[in-house]
């Protein structure tokens, strides 16, 4: 195996790897298409046979994912900005690391590849982040109703949507390649999951009061003194005993502020920061006011 085009390996059959996929110096031609689908504001990117938007010259794409050079930079800015203006801090997984060869004392500093597939992944991420501290009235009402405290994002680069967000020291959301669909998706879908972390560090408040706001969220065999009857039954969430329909489709057993009173809050959440996300329509339903109410208020009292 020897070592071709901007440093990687070529393997038996002459094709060098090019992490996301291979190139043939043959006929210079790639095997298959850029793993990621490009952005329609650059159009260069979109061509997805293409190396680097055509500019071997000046950058390298050593990962297939953020390119070596001033992409590279402009992803440190991004996550800068994120880190000192609203206290979102991106963990970091691109960029050049030392690697220590065993029974050696030969140190080579090669590129690390990043779960992150393009900058525009992150660019997508600080717009949301931006458009949501906007609207709850700036960066510092933002970080104020996040406690002051860092909101945690990782990217991992699988397929799947069992990871959304968590309260865990340096995990507080997880973004997998499902999250990004388009720029409009991400952007709401963050800012929903931004909710999440407000919703968590109020102590869940936020959406237990909106359910009971809405009664979404009821009990069943209390007396009128506010103790457990004799048959006992408990609480429920019920997204159908609403005042009026949540965000979303129609169908409520598609609807996905079914799930669960915190899934409610932050749809909720989401749809007041992208009010144009979800129309009315034959099949969804747009925010409807006692909900917009709701969030305008809870963002009117961040202090």
């Amino acid at each position: 195996m020897t070592y071709g085009f901007t440093g990687e390996t070529t393997d038996a059959n002459g094709l060098i790897y090019l992490r996301a996929r291979y190139y043939n110096p043959v006929d210079a031609r790639f095997m298959s298409r850029d793993t990621w689908g490009g952005d329609y504001n650059r159009p260069l990117s979109q061509n997805r046979w293409m190396y680097v938007e055509g500019n071997p010259v000046n950058f390298v794409d050593p990962s297939g994912h953020i390119a070596e050079g001033i992409e590279a930079k402009k992803a440190d800015i991004i996550r800068d900005k994120l880190k000192l203006n609203y206290g979102v801090e991106i963990r970091k997984d691109w960029g050049y690391v030392l690697y220590y060869a065993p029974r050696s004392v030969v140190v080579t500093c090669k590129w690390n590849k990043g779960n992150w597939r393009s900058l525009d992944e992150l660019s997508y991420v600080y717009k949301s982040v931006k458009n949501t501290a906007d609207t709850m009235g700036g960066p510092a009402k933002f970080r104020r109703a996040m406690k002051n405290r860092p909101v945690y994002v990782t990217r991992y680069n699988i397929t799947s949507d069992n990871l959304t967000y968590y309260a865990l020291p340096l995990a507080d959301i997880v973004l997998t390649n499902y999250r990004f669909k388009n720029e409009k998706y991400v952007t709401y879908t963050f800012s929903h999951e931004l909710g999440h972390i407000w919703d968590i560090r109020s102590g869940f408040a936020l959406s237990r009061n909106m359910a009971e706001t809405i009664s979404t969220y009821y009990c069943a065999g209390l007396d009128q003194g506010g103790l457990w009857g004799q048959n006992g039954q408990g609480c429920f969430y019920d997204i159908a005993a609403g005042k009026e329909p949540p965000p979303g489709k129609r169908d409520l057993s598609e609807n996905y502020a079914g799930t669960n009173a915190k899934e409610d809050w932050a749809e909720a959440f989401g749809s007041y920061v992208y009010p144009h996300y979800w129309k009315n329509t034959q099949t969804t339903v747009a925010l409807g006011p006692l909900r917009k109410q709701y969030v305008h208020d809870k963002i009117s009292s961040i202090p």
